[in-house]
């Protein structure tokens, strides 16, 4: 079968040349054995400049044939490294070894060390504890930069009265 021009798919069908061009451009490349090969074994940025193919592409195409990420298998970690997992940051980690962010995340995940969160609460000093009952709790509160609650509930764990608790015992004791 002899292959028709596109000026002839043009007069043929009715088509502007731009839409017999656009008809005629592939749509999608298939994936070669050979291309295949290449996938994990350099970063899957690497593979696509090499290819010509996007990124996206290379990423979907490895995961879907299930091979592993190539930064993933040839970084080593020192003991060391490993005890950081979890304990800061993983982006803080990250920084301090020179690789990304997903290769921390995916050995913290592979070892299965928990995400450190930053806690919520204020730790208290020794010197705000023996501010504690010097003041009424509203007033600390402000000075320390603390709610009132938090404040009150350091008090009694700490078994501090309030100077307000203090001077009715006074009172009591006397009337």
């Amino acid at each position: 079968m002899m292959r028709k021009s596109d000026a002839e798919l043009c007069a043929l069908f009715h088509r502007s040349l731009e839409e017999i061009r656009a008809w005629r451009k592939p749509r999608l490349k298939l994936w070669s054995a050979e291309e295949d090969r290449i996938l994990g074994c350099k970063s899957d940025r690497e593979v696509a400049k090499l290819l010509g193919r996007p990124v996206y592409s290379v990423t979907y195409r490895r995961r879907q044939l299930g091979v592993e990420y190539a930064a993933a298998k040839y970084y080593h970690w020192t003991a060391d490294q490993e005890k950081w997992l979890g304990k800061m940051p993983d982006a803080e980690i990250a920084r301090r070894i020179g690789r990304g962010v997903a290769v921390v995340q995916a050995r913290r995940r592979k070892l299965g060390v928990y995400r450190r969160r930053p806690s919520r609460h204020k730790k208290w000093s020794p010197a705000e504890d023996r501010l504690l009952g010097t003041q009424s709790d509203e007033q600390l509160a402000k000075l320390l930069g603390r709610t009132k609650h938090s404040v009150g509930s350091r008090r009694r764990m700490l078994g501090i009265r309030t100077p307000d608790d203090r001077s009715m015992g006074e009172k009591l004791a006397s009337g």
